[in-house]
């Protein structure tokens, strides 16, 4: 649960104390996973080094057309990111974390591991749709129905 300082600065108009954007990239493929800190300065956190890049995010929530899934904006200028992304025969999975430049060892808030969805882009900018599950194995309806729960179905 975020500490009381961390929700203070959050909810401020200006803070002390700045809340940095922890991007972790994750795929059986890469040697290591992928880090990145939205901020101008590499940090460390938890023993880990997150490399300073520039990105955005737009967290999970309802829209006036239902719920709109996490997106992803990050800068393309180093094509490095995108050609490793897209050279993996699999979604990756991303893991966002948000810590307070103070403590970064401190995780306040943590999205639940997402995968890449929908990318669109260009050679400067790369947005795409971060889902928590993959909408086309998921099932239609929770219940089975069998013979025994339903006999009619089967005649």
């Amino acid at each position: 649960m975020p500490g009381r300082t961390f929700v203070e600065n959050q909810t401020a108009d200006t803070a002390d104390d700045p809340i940095l954007a922890l991007l972790t990239i994750y795929h059986d493929d890469l040697p290591e996973p992928m880090r990145f800190v939205r901020d101008q300065v590499d940090l460390v956190s938890r023993g880990q080094t997150f490399t300073a890049y520039a990105f955005d995010i737009a967290r999970p929530g309802d829209g006036g057309q239902g719920a709109n899934p996490a997106r992803l904006r990050i800068d393309n200028l180093d094509q490095r990111i995108i050609q490793t992304i897209r050279a993996l025969p699999t979604p990756p999975r991303f893991l966002l974390e948000t810590v307070a430049a103070s403590a970064p060892d401190r995780v306040e808030d943590v999205l639940p591991v997402l995968k890449l969805g929908d990318v669109q882009g260009d050679r400067l900018v790369i947005e795409a749709d971060m889902v928590d599950r993959d909408e086309y194995t998921e099932p239609v309806c929770r219940l089975v129905f069998s013979p025994s729960v339903a006999p009619a179905l089967f005649q």
